[in-house]
């Protein structure tokens, strides 16, 4: 790996581990609190809210982080581009929220919708100022201000659930986090706007950055086809049972994924003129990856049920199949990553928008008939799971060998030890299930067999992956 990328991975993840670990603990506190529903009605809000922020940054942060020279003026330029979008957007959004009200028969969602709608101003902010430290690889800075962040917003939610604001405490937490973010960022991040426009930088950001910001977009609606339907067809309860379910799994998940990305894809970028390099990192990214991925994955499946039950309380149990589901279909989730960073570090966000698109058609016309049609949760959700595994196999890696030489077939092929180890030991782990003991007492014994099986056959059978990933943690003996 070059040099530096292990320090640089290792504060991403604390970064994204840190974030999500008082994300989660934010969450599981106000799921014990709050009821469904109040959930339910969050997810539509958050579908709405961030297609809008979406467009604001206009795929800015990842322009910025691709081309090869920016400076002061580039950043102020994407600042204020973003600003306008951001301002035009939200008074759409303020003058629409009760045709969206109207439609789901919610009253109150207006004023929900106008008030955490302020966040896509914070967040277009706030995307430009990671930029900055994700393309000088500054993953220490983005970990103390997303931390402190969260820690404060997450407090401030808490109480407000405790205080019996019901939706409003979901609502605020939620503001809060892009305002203390943006006020962290500014004593880390040593840029600053400048009343700077600089009309050929903007064009030229822009030229690469809408394609980025037309698949976000694509990104948000496919996400949350499912809820707006369910929203709709069947009640604010239902919903919040599909949307916890497929928060957790996406949030565990993504904790990896995002900080393997973040550091992958400035450093791809770097490399793109050295492509026998760079697929040698691409395959040893891809094998550590799915070696860490993979298992988490499905160990949470396996443990899903007790897990649940001691958590969130068994008042959320009916969540349980919806987790295991979306957690399954994140175990191939490293494949998506990987490649898709290759292709944008590249150049090619055109193949970037292009693969979202058809993944989009494929995925929203099996959801939505799914939805529609059966009205249940959890055929949504296997259809949900299906179409994700589908995607990613045959449309993700599909261009993998014309783009970059490392193929589809040899990239499952390298990663197969991996699955297989994966698989026997969530078996074994599943047969402890059946033992006559608690929830806390056998999701301990899941957890143990699964653990010592995965690392003792990873280590006999999957040597070259253990080595990267020994070496990767500085354990390799001199």
């Amino acid at each position: 790996m070059v040099a530096g990328l292990k320090t640089s991975l290792f504060w991403s993840f604390m970064e994204q581990g840190g974030a999500s670990v008082i994300g989660m603990i934010v969450q599981i506190i106000l799921a014990r609190i709050l009821a469904p529903e109040a959930f339910g009605i969050m997810a539509i809000l958050l579908v709405f809210t961030s297609i809008m922020a979406s467009i604001a940054q206009s795929g800015l942060g990842s322009s910025l982080i691709q081309r090869s020279k920016v400076d002061d003026d580039s950043y102020s330029t994407a600042f204020w581009l973003s600003g306008c979008i951001a301002l035009f957007l939200y008074i759409l959004l303020f003058f629409g929220a009760p045709i969206v009200a109207s439609f789901y028969q919610m009253s109150d969602m207006t004023l929900y919708l106008r008030v955490l709608g302020l966040t896509i101003f914070f967040n277009a902010f706030n995307s430009i100022q990671r930029s900055y430290l994700q393309r000088s690889l500054d993953f220490k800075a983005l970990f103390k201000a997303n931390f402190l962040g969260l820690l404060l917003s997450g407090i401030i939610g808490v109480v407000c659930a405790l205080l019996g604001f019901g939706v409003w405490a979901l609502v605020v937490q939620s503001l809060t986090q892009g305002i203390c973010a943006c006020i962290t960022l500014l004593y880390f991040v040593p840029w600053k706007p400048k009343l700077v426009f600089r009309k050929d930088e903007a064009r030229g950001l822009f030229q690469f950055g809408w394609k980025i910001c037309a698949t976000g977009i694509i990104n948000v609606l496919y996400d949350g086809t499912a809820e707006l339907v369910i929203g709709k067809a069947c009640n604010a309860t239902q919903l919040g049972y599909y949307s916890q379910g497929r928060k957790y799994p996406l949030q565990v998940v993504g904790v990896l994924t995002n900080a393997i990305s973040n550091v992958i894809f400035p450093t791809f970028s770097k490399m793109k003129e050295d492509m026998v390099s760079l697929r040698l990192l691409l395959k040893n990214v891809l094998s550590v990856g799915t070696f860490v991925i993979a298992p988490i994955s499905i160990l949470f499946c396996v443990i899903a049920e007790p897990l649940i039950a001691v958590l969130l309380t068994e008042k959320w149990l009916p969540s349980v199949p919806i987790f295991q589901l979306i957690f399954f279909a994140n175990a191939f989730l490293m494949f998506q990553i990987a490649n898709l960073r290759v292709y944008t570090s590249l150049g090619d966000s055109g193949l970037y928008l292009k693969l979202n698109v058809l993944k989009a058609l494929f995925g929203c016309t099996l959801i939505c008939g799914a939805a529609v049609i059966t009205q249940d949760i959890y055929i949504v959700a296997a259809v949900a799971s299906f179409a994700c595994i589908v995607e990613i196999l045959l449309i993700d890696m599909h261009p993998a060998r014309r783009v970059h030489g490392y193929g589809a077939f040899q990239q499952l092929k390298d990663q197969m030890p991996t699955y297989g180890i994966t698989f026997c030991s969530a078996a074994l782990a599943f047969a402890c299930s059946f033992l006559p003991l608690n929830y806390i007492l056998v999701m301990i014994v899941q957890i143990i067999v699964f653990g010592s099986s995965y690392l003792g056959m990873s280590r006999i059978g999957n040597r070259y992956v253990w080595g990267l990933c020994v070496e990767a943690l500085g354990l390799k003996k001199k």
